[in-house]
């Protein structure tokens, strides 16, 4: 069964998603709840792994928007970003990374191969129905998207990395 990381744990209403779905045709959630190495409650845990039935490599995630579904075999569609209109002055939170030395790649990151894998944490604020203007303009929509393999979107990575991302929230002042 596929894990979504919302209050309900289903696809209903939600706020949160990962690529579980797209895993799912592997009986895999690279992306699950975590209870035991936790500051509070729960954490979400985001392991990278190689998904055999499909031949390709999917890196634990969680992003603020909706997965749409697989775009053939190279990947899938994503709808990026929830409205949001709030102006916060910082994202805080608590994230440990064991990364993995990076054994998937493909082209044009196979040069990568052998090294050390990264992970990825970023914010951002769009006002999509017009040109960004950085803070000058009110945002729209909200995104925030956290990965085990920073090239996880281009089936890079190693499977080995596992980051768990924990007691996140918007800080205002």
């Amino acid at each position: 069964k596929t894990w979504y990381p919302n209050a309900t744990l289903d696809d209903a209403d939600h706020f949160w998603d990962s690529g579980n779905e797209g895993a799912s045709i592997a009986s895999r959630n690279p992306t699950a709840p975590e209870t035991g190495d936790v500051v509070k409650g729960r954490a979400v845990r985001m392991a990278s792994d190689y998904i055999s039935i499909a031949s390709k490599f999917a890196a634990g995630n969680i992003y603020t928007g909706d997965f749409v579904g697989l775009a053939g075999i190279e990947g899938a569609e994503l709808d990026f970003g929830q409205p949001y209109t709030g102006r916060p002055s910082a994202l805080k939170g608590y994230y440990r990374y064991t990364p993995g030395v990076i054994d998937q790649a493909k082209a044009p990151y196979d040069a990568l191969m052998g090294q050390t894998d990264s992970c990825h944490i970023y914010i951002g604020f769009f006002d999509w129905s017009a040109p960004f203007r950085g803070n000058f303009t009110r945002p729209k929509y909200i995104l925030i998207v956290a990965s085990a393999s920073k090239y996880g979107d281009y089936f890079t990575g190693s499977t080995s990395s596992v980051m768990y991302l924990d007691e996140c929230e918007l800080v205002f002042e």
